[in-house]
């Protein structure tokens, strides 16, 4: 074996293969870092580093990730242990149980466990749920942080906070861009989507070298301690108690996950309204600083469960959520007059909402017909030692963009100037619910009602919002390229915005990071009125793509429901009573429809009135800002989408419509008596059935005396010698005894009809079993004739009563009385007595 690398032995170097930047691994760019293998800093892209090659079979293998080396040691080396275990807990989970142990394909390392080689899909959710586990036992070195999740729960899409972490899925994208594993989404059927992985061969022959010690971590907490066989892997389910959460199941023994309970720290923050929004013509009033407070956050406590990671912290930070609600001129003038914005003396004002939520406002500036700028105090409660000083600025329009803002002035025992993306993402979380419940407590029934319908009557507290982040600094300060490197740091970034997008540098000084949940500016140039005008339009738009989804998603589900009443329509004749309801399924959905109009309509009268940037000069440093977020294309594209959302509604509700026309012309009183005369027709045949099957029996009974009568006459003709039909003229030696027997006078009479009473009886007895083995005859009759209430009494007391119950109908009739006993007189019922079971009314008889 001969090392290359050896000052002893000159081997010429081999040339590394040309890898373009633009498809090179996020984590092999320039300036990375590497935390997973050895610790290189690479200025340049990686060259092929040669470790060691056998002479004799000299077959070197060039992989860019980290140079040439034995398929073994690279293996074994070229990963990091946190992205073996989440390949480790991929193999458990993904794969098919047996009885036989696998061997394993080391000689030095024997199978623990029962599985077969058979790959399965692990969902995306499971997954999650187990990371969080392992990262919360501190089983892997990954961080966490709530984000938003709809799964799909009965057909039914269910909004939920969980903790998430992004490390995860950069692993999972990492491993499959390897081709160690596969990914497979589907959709559900509410049109959401769902993501699950599997293993591939690469993957299953990777593991074979891993270090086994290190992966039995993974192999306790995926079993919850017992056993590593199949019977015993921990199984995640969904359970509806405490608003919903995920069950963990092994051994017939279960437990709640912490996974969709995000977790709360304490903070004080101060309202905060960009300048953009202001008006300082009328009635202007500052915002209030909370700075004189942030000891009481140094009090609070937290309930976080693993530590932080704090791999970036900001300074100065300001936080802007957007979102779309039901507004207009209408229902905003309503809202100005709740707000008591036109008093006098606007100072704060307590509102009490219908759930005894009491909410703390103070009018800032305002216009009667256009816009509110509020500070809203949140006093909800929190968990016992969470000290949250929660004021935030609320900026509401008639075009319905709602924006509300805070100015973080500490955070546990870290003021203004360190704030760690960790603890922002939870704050930010919990503002979103906070803000979601004050919002819906002062909007009038009929928003209240339009919001409830488009995201649901579950999910409306959950609603999504577009984030905006202002903040002056940023630690470590980087090249904006820097901080996408697949790993760490933009882990750290994706905890607060979603995926990242693009991270640019706008100038010297201000950095853009743009992600599918929100938009990030560092720099204090990024506070300006300026960039405030250009950045506050877009997150605006991206709340009205959001509540665009929502009904589109929403009225998907309606048309599918209405394809299902429709089918349900053909089998009305075996079940008419399934016609209320569908009309009461068409009835609500119709006043669905109506909620999701009224808001689609808004959302295409308030495109004309949405803010929209204005265009910078020629050269201006916003130019680049202006061109990135290209709000003009993202305008004409959803307006087009509103048209076409429009016409599906229109298209939905001609279906509904359709389905109330079909009913109209389906009587339920026409299909109820058309129900009863077919059970009175199938009872009518029953009864001339059994009568049938009575004379069938009977002269099936006849059938069988007469073929027994003679069949024992031949028998008995047959043992005497067989000499009136046989024509035998000799008796058999051992039956002459009998034959001797037959010659006396009247003989053969009585043995034939002795052998015929005994099959006689024989028949009888048959005809008994099968009478008493058949199914039990059930007989309804109704009787429009009163009886005498006390004397039916006095002929039940000998009875053997079984049930005895009463109730009341809304017809008219009055209490009715339901007696159930079992007769006793077998030779009344001729050995079958049955059970009598009468209803009927104990006033009126």
């Amino acid at each position: 074996m001969i090392k290359f690398g050896d000052q002893s032995k000159k081997v010429a170097p081999v040339a590394a293969p040309a890898v373009p930047t633009a498809i090179m691994p996020a984590r092999h760019r320039t300036g990375w870092k590497s935390d997973v293998a050895h610790n290189i800093q690479f200025d340049d892209p990686p060259a092929v580093i040669v470790t060691e090659v056998e002479v004799d079979n000299w077959k070197p293998a060039i992989k860019t990730l980290g140079g040439l080396r034995d398929k073994r040691e690279r293996r074994s080396k070229a990963w990091g242990d946190d992205e073996l275990k989440v390949l480790h807990l991929i193999a458990l989970y993904g794969q098919k149980s047996t009885t036989q142990k696998q061997p394993s394909r080391l000689d030095n390392k024997k199978a623990n466990q029962e599985y077969d080689s058979t790959p399965v899909w692990v969902r995306g959710t499971t997954l999650l749920v187990m990371m969080y586990e392992m990262i919360v036992q501190q089983a892997v070195s990954f961080d966490y942080a709530p984000q938003a999740l709809t799964i799909s729960v009965a057909n039914e899409p269910r909004a939920l906070w969980v903790n998430i972490s992004q490390d995860v899925f950069s692993t999972v994208n990492h491993l499959r861009a390897e081709g160690m594993i596969e990914l497979l989404k589907s959709p559900t059927p509410n049109s959401l989507s769902s993501w699950a992985v599997s293993l591939t061969d690469d993957g299953r022959e990777l593991l074979q070298y891993a270090d086994t010690k290190m992966l039995s971590v993974v192999t306790t907490i995926a079993h919850g301690g017992l056993k590593p066989i199949p019977a015993n892997l921990v199984k995640v389910t969904w359970s509806d108690k405490e608003d919903g959460s995920f069950r963990l199941t092994r051994a017939g023994k279960s437990k709640l996950s912490a996974f969709s309970s995000p977790e709360d720290i304490s903070y004080v923050t101060s309202p905060f309204l960009p300048e953009a929004l202001r008006n300082h013509s009328r009635g202007y009033l500052p915002t209030t600083k909370l700075s004189h407070r942030v000891a009481e956050a140094a009090r609070g406590l937290q309930n976080t469960k693993a530590k932080l990671s704090e791999k970036l912290v900001f300074s100065s930070v300001s936080v802007a959520l957007c979102e779309w609600l039901p507004f207009d001129t209408t229902q905003m003038s309503q809202l100005n007059d709740r707000t008591g914005a036109q008093d006098r003396c606007r100072g704060f004002v307590d509102l009490i909402a219908a759930n005894d939520n009491r909410i703390r406002i103070r009018t800032l500036d305002f216009d009667y017909e256009k816009y509110i700028n509020f500070e809203a105090e949140s006093q909800l409660e929190e968990q016992s030692g969470i000290v949250q000083v929660e004021q935030f600025g609320v900026h509401i329009r008639a075009d319905g963009t709602a924006l509300y803002g805070l100015q973080i002035e500490a955070m546990m025992l870290r003021l203004a100037d360190y704030v760690s993306a960790g603890m922002l993402a939870r704050m930010v979380v919990d503002v979103q619910e906070d803000s979601s419940i004050i919002m819906h407590d002062m909007m009038s029934p009929t928003q209240q009602d339009q919001i409830e319908t488009v995201m649901g009557p579950r999910n409306y507290t959950k609603r999504r919002k577009l984030v905006a982040i202002f903040a002056e600094s940023i630690k470590p300060r980087l090249r904006a390229a820097m901080y996408t490197d697949g790993r760490g740091l933009e882990n750290e970034i994706a905890q607060m915005l979603g995926s990242v997008e693009v991270a640019t540098e706008i100038s010297a000084d201000l950095l853009l990071f743009i992600g599918n949940g929100g938009i990030l500016l560092v720099g204090t140039e990024g506070k300006t009125p300026e960039v405030e005008q250009q950045v506050l339009p877009y997150i605006a738009l991206r709340a009205r793509d959001v509540a665009t989804r929502q009904v589109f998603w929403r009225c998907m589900e309606i048309s599918k429901l209405m394809e299902e009443q429709r089918l349900a329509l053909r089998d009305l004749n075996e079940t008419p009573d399934r016609l209320d309801t569908i009309r009461e399924t068409c009835t609500r959905q119709l006043l669905y429809l109506r909620d999701m109009d009224r808001s689609c309509s808004q959302l295409v009268v308030g495109m004309g009135t949405v803010l929209m940037p204005p265009v910078p000069g020629r050269g201006s440093p916003l130019e680049k800002l202006h061109n990135l977020l290209n709000c003009t294309n993202l305008h004409e594209g959803l307006a087009v989408r509103l048209q076409s959302l429009n016409r599906l509604l229109t298209r939905t509700r001609s279906q509904v419509v359709e389905m109330q026309r079909m009913m109209l012309l389906m009587n339920r009183p026409s299909f109820i008596r058309t129900g009863n005369f077919t059970i009175m027709r199938g009872h009518n045949l029953a009864v001339k059935s059994y009568k049938v099957c009575g004379s069938i029996d009977n002269s099936l009974f006849v059938f069988k005396c007469t073929s027994t009568a003679i069949a024992g006459w031949m028998l008995v003709d047959r043992l005497g010698g067989g000499r009136i039909l046989a024509g035998v003229n000799h008796t058999p030696d051992w039956i002459s005894w009998l034959a001797d027997l037959t010659k006396a006078p009247g003989a053969v009479l009585f043995l034939s009809m002795f052998w015929i009473a005994f099959w006689l009886m024989f028949v009888f007895a048959m005809s008994n079993v099968k009478a008493h083995s058949s199914l039990p005859l059930r007989r309804r009759v109704k009787t429009n004739c009163c009886i005498n209430a006390k004397a039916f009494k006095a002929y039940l007391r000998p009875k053997k009563i079984l049930s005895m119950t009463s109730g009341a109908r809304s017809s008219g009739e009055g209490t009715m009385r339901t007696a159930r006993w079992q007769e006793t007189s077998r030779r009344f019922w001729k050995n079958c007595p049955p059970t009598v079971e009468v209803t009927y009314s104990a006033d009126r008889g």
